[in-house]
């Protein structure tokens, strides 16, 4: 009897244990933390692309994401404003403006236009 009292348990922890599972995982997939995911991942690119039109990338400093603006434009397809300070061509520091929208694909970005200005 207790052999079989042993497995119930064993038994009831595993289903509950699925179904925990299960409900995180299905709330990952919610249109809000796909569109959350997105933003990030927007802003991630939007750095690199930015990185890559400037004189000196290893000088960036970039805004913290929530100083910045990620807008969603279309679908996959946001719009990411914010600043960075780093050096311009004769060495001094300072701070750009820069607006880049991006195309957010499966495991990499696109960038489809960027502008950069100093204030």
């Amino acid at each position: 009897m207790k052999e079989y009292k042993g497995c119930f348990i064993v038994i009831v922890v595993l289903v509950l244990l699925v179904f925990a599972i299960d409900k995180c995982d299905s709330y990952s997939r919610t249109p809000e933390a796909i569109d959350s995911n997105q933003k990030t991942e927007a802003y991630v690119y939007a750095t690199q692309f930015v990185e890559e039109k400037i004189t000196s990338p290893s000088t960036a400093i970039f805004g913290k994401m929530y100083d910045s603006q990620v807008t969603k434009i279309a679908e996959n397809t946001y719009l990411v404003k914010g600043y960075l300070d780093a050096q311009n061509r004769f060495g001094a520091m300072v701070r750009m403006n820069y607006k880049c929208e991006v195309l957010v694909l499966s495991n990499k970005g696109q960038c489809k236009s960027i502008t950069i200005t100093e204030r």
